[in-house]
């Protein structure tokens, strides 16, 4: 009987010419994924979950700065890319921007009282990223986010330190981004 979680050379293959850059990663490390291979450039929920997974709660991260940009989607032909210019939150982590939709800057509104993107990154503070629906709770899940308000937060998304010992979000998110 073969045991097919058995990692072999016959299963899994690395074939990259000898001058490519290098990979950046070790495949063959148990952390890997394949976000190593094709990370992401934005923030979507299926990656939202899996690094809330990954980290026993939900990403805490720093807005650095709010950038108006197209944004490619890897998956959509080059022909059918939509061009017109969106806001985007980049953050000092090393981890995905978010792409600010109307509910998003909604809340950055409400967060620092000005509906002025480029005022936001000085006004807001750590943020929670979180799955949740806005207002009406029959919406859609989206990528929302709310404040931590109370030290540096520890993943697990109530923006409070752990009552155990637990490492920094800094060095969580390194961990899973970086």
């Amino acid at each position: 009987m073969t045991n097919r979680n058995i990692l072999t050379a016959e299963t899994f293959v690395v074939a990259m010419p000898n001058d490519a850059a290098p990979l950046g990663f070790d495949p063959f490390n148990d952390g890997f994924t394949w976000h190593d291979v094709l990370p992401a450039n934005y923030w979507n929920l299926d990656l939202l979950e899996e690094k809330a997974a990954a980290m026993g709660g939900n990403p805490v991260v720093t807005p650095a700065r709010i950038v108006i940009q197209t944004v490619v989607d890897p998956e959509v032909p080059e022909a059918q890319q939509d061009k017109t210019p969106k806001l985007v939150m980049e953050f000092v982590e090393n981890v995905p921007s978010l792409v600010l939709n109307k509910t998003r800057c909604t809340l950055a509104t409400q967060l620092t009282n000005t509906p002025n993107p480029a005022k936001w990154v000085g006004l807001l503070p750590r943020l929670e990223l979180y799955a949740g629906a806005y207002r009406d709770m029959a919406a859609a899940l989206q990528i929302l986010f709310r404040p931590v308000t109370n030290g540096n937060g520890n993943g697990n998304g109530n923006g409070r330190r752990a009552a155990a010992p637990a490492a920094p979000v800094d060095s969580v998110n390194e961990d899973l981004f970086g």
